[in-house]
């Protein structure tokens, strides 16, 4: 019994510890707009770098409403490559914003987490 407590302690340290990172971030992943114009789209640009040493392609971009609309390609990012994609913020409501965007790429089961701010005048 002690020997499958220790072999499950030594699997779980395998499967959930530090996660290496499979992208560097070329922008920053917090993207302040600053003052937009009420009901003028805003948008953001994120690059990144490929730093694996197999191909990958954004999977997702997942936001948490629809005043935030994703534009991204599906075409493979090879090793050291940069990628990019597109964030389009629809700014019909005024004042202060804070979205939270998931980005899931295929070299990785984790999202990384981005995010735009700004304020609607």
């Amino acid at each position: 019994m002690r020997l499958l407590w220790i072999t499950l302690l030594f699997i779980s340290l395998f499967n959930f510890g530090p996660k290496e990172p499979v992208i560097e971030w070329l922008t920053p992943t917090d993207f302040e707009f600053g003052d937009i114009p009420q009901h003028k789209d805003a948008t953001a640009i994120f690059k990144f770098k490929n730093i694996t040493d197999e191909p990958m392609t954004i999977d997702a971009v997942r936001v948490n409403c629809g005043c935030t609309v994703p534009d991204y390609s599906l075409v493979p990012i090879e090793p050291d490559s940069i990628g990019q994609f597109k964030i389009v913020y629809d700014a019909e409501k005024a004042g202060y914003f804070r979205k939270k965007i998931r980005v899931f790429v295929s070299a990785q089961r984790w999202s990384e987490k981005i995010f735009v701010n700004g304020y609607v005048e």
